[in-house]
């Protein structure tokens, strides 16, 4: 009974800890992310990853390929940047930040969303 009680402490210490990994880098993409304003042209959401050190490239829906200039596009344009995030641990391994961007037909973003990815949590079979 003691080992079990024992065994139950020592998960949630280790929950406890997970929780505080990805809690901590949900506040440091929060933080980031107040950076990344709606209604910015192509060229200022593509220099905000810039400072992440992340080549944005941006999709056509028009022409169906990434291109280097926005042109008129009725479809729009979306694109998928990457933000490394701070912390770094065996159990996780590197943490990354996956921006979705969604941009208007003059290349204006519109919205965007994310989510966390753990290199290890991520790649278990």
């Amino acid at each position: 009974m003691i080992r079990l009680f024992m065994l139950m402490l020592l998960m949630q210490i280790f929950a406890g800890c997970s929780k505080d990994i990805a809690h901590e880098d949900a506040e440091y993409l929060e933080r980031a992310l107040e950076n990344l304003r709606l209604e910015s042209s192509a060229e200022e959401t593509v220099a905000f990853f810039k400072k992440f050190d992340h080549k944005l490239q941006i999709y056509s829906h028009c022409e169906m390929a990434v291109v280097e200039e926005i042109t008129p596009c009725a479809s729009g344009y979306h694109a998928t940047g990457i933000i490394k995030l701070p912390s770094s641990d065996a159990e996780h391994g590197l943490g990354l930040a996956r921006i979705y961007l969604r941009l208007d037909s003059e290349g204006v973003l519109k919205d965007h969303f994310h989510d966390l990815y753990y290199e290890k949590l991520d790649n278990r079979l």
